[in-house]
């Protein structure tokens, strides 16, 4: 199976092979669980609420125990009263989820052969620019008839970051750190010939 590697201006330049594999079904399950790890793993788990322990509030009865017609209560900290407790509210805790380099390789086999297969995955032959320009930029994101897209460049690339960067809907990410959960979120992702060499091999495309 060969996937094209076109030039800023969308026209052909060459090709690259990958393995037959890319023109396979996808696995959506695998993708499903990638995503949901991916999204687990930004997930601060910062929420919390406070307990009896935690307010501030006097300890002496509310009223008397009998007589008055109403439940029994020892303190205002309770739950039912205006600035009191929380119950069963959030706690601060980790919600990341480990996985295994097997499972992190499959997962992005599939992510790739979805992009592929979806002609959402754009190989350029190079992403470079003379100075910083938007205008130059959103004219090659026209060119490719793409609005929504992540643009994946090299760490040292700062021209071509500045000048994608302030585009509505484009995202922009360095090589080390792309994800499985951004390529996915936009409608295509561009990359150059040369990372998409090293994903090949890294992840066996």
């Amino acid at each position: 199976m060969d996937l094209q590697v076109i030039d800023i201006n969308n026209k052909k330049i060459s090709q690259i092979d990958v393995s037959d594999v890319m023109a396979e079904k996808v696995n959506k399950k695998i993708l499903y669980y990638a995503v949901k790890a991916a999204r687990n793993n930004l997930h601060h788990g910062t929420a919390k609420v406070k307990d009896r322990s935690e307010i501030n509030k006097t300890n002496k009865k509310t009223y008397r125990q009998k007589g008055t017609g109403n439940a029994r209560h020892g303190a205002r900290r309770a739950n039912i009263f205006v600035g009191g407790a929380s119950t069963h509210g959030p706690r601060p805790r980790s919600f990341s989820e480990q996985v295994n380099k097997q499972f992190k390789k499959r997962s992005y086999q599939e992510v790739f052969k979805y992009l592929i297969q979806e002609n959402k995955l754009k190989v350029l032959n190079e992403i470079n620019f003379a100075k910083a320009s938007t205008k130059e930029a959103a004219a090659i994101l026209a060119k490719l008839e793409l609005i929504k897209a992540l643009v994946v460049l090299p760490a040292e690339n700062e021209t071509a970051k500045k000048s994608f960067r302030n585009l509505k809907d484009v995202g922009v990410v360095n090589e080390i750190n792309i994800n499985l959960y951004d390529m996915l979120r936009y409608d295509a992702v561009v990359m150059t010939e040369e990372y998409f060499k090293q994903v090949k091999e890294r992840y066996a495309l």
